[in-house]
């Protein structure tokens, strides 16, 4: 008797905190979020100026001057704004600051090897996830129906924090609840060894270069679940003789994979719908 009672006082305590025993916000649950399934067509323009394209999902610039412009330009799409979540730069917080809010100098980190504009940013720090929060906030209110989260991988990186498997996931997971609070979808860019802690968390997982890494095979948990996966490879790294075996691979485990530019940043090819040659 002693613990139906504890059990019924559990249930009524946690049916009126506004967040259950998980950290997990009961608002979340309750509002309509976009959720593709597996197949849906996507592309990615991040230009200031992205053309049109008849693709249900559409990647695009978040930090642009014509921002406004481009969500109504897309309106036939679902567009996911890309946002770099682990990363600070000045260029782009003078282009597009949100508010008054700047980067406290002490939760700015070692540089970006791959990308010198960009800085790794202390992701343990409040301060940092309150501007994340504005961020995901000015995405909602300018009619984003996603976000695709960049620089999500702290822990694989020297950043000057020494950030943690399971703190990255921490970070992750708190940069989708926060938008899921606000009804956008999400996307994850190049978590493959996150996948498993990710599965409740996403929508969609972008893979870079899947195929160059041999890795493409861990997104299968991901495309099991009916959740997209879509997969960049780059024209310096794949020569045009190797997308046969490239469509191979994708349709192995299910993903859709295109063919970019690295410096321009333009789909070259489109491997989503390839045929093999003994088709």
């Amino acid at each position: 008797m002693v613990r139906v009672f504890h059990a019924l006082f559990l249930l009524l305590f946690f049916a009126g905190c506004e967040e259950n025993a998980f950290g997990i916000d009961n608002e979340y649950e309750l509002v309509d979020i976009y959720k593709p399934e597996n197949g849906v067509s996507w592309h990615m323009d991040l230009s200031d100026n992205p053309a049109l394209n008849s693709s249900d999902i559409y990647f695009m610039n978040f930090y642009s001057e014509n921002i406004i412009k481009n969500i109504k330009k897309l309106e036939d799409n679902k567009k996911f704004c890309q946002i770099p979540a682990g990363v600070y730069s000045a260029e782009l917080e003078r282009l597009f600051e949100i508010g008054d809010d700047l980067y406290p100098e002490i939760h700015v980190g070692k540089r970006v090897s791959a990308d010198l504009s960009f800085f790794w940013v202390n992701i343990r720090a409040d301060e940092i996830k309150e501007l994340l929060i504005n961020r995901i906030d000015y995405a909602s209110q300018v009619g984003c129906d996603g976000i695709n989260f960049t620089y999500v991988n702290l822990h694989n990186y020297d950043t000057g924090f020494g950030i943690g498997f399971y703190e990255q996931i921490d970070f992750n997971t708190f940069l989708s609840r926060e938008a899921h609070k606000r009804g956008l979808s999400v996307s994850f860019q190049d978590v493959d060894s996150q996948i498993g802690e990710l599965l409740t968390s996403a929508e969609i997982l972008i893979s870079q270069e899947c195929f160059v890494k041999n890795n493409c095979s861990r997104y299968e948990t991901f495309t099991l679940k009916d959740k997209p996966v879509f997969n960049i490879e780059f024209t310096d790294s794949i020569s045009v003789e190797q997308h046969q075996e490239v469509c191979l691979i994708s349709r192995a485990y299910d993903i859709k994979t295109v063919v970019m530019d690295r410096l321009s940043g333009v789909i070259t090819y489109n491997l989503s719908n390839c045929k093999l040659e003994e088709e």
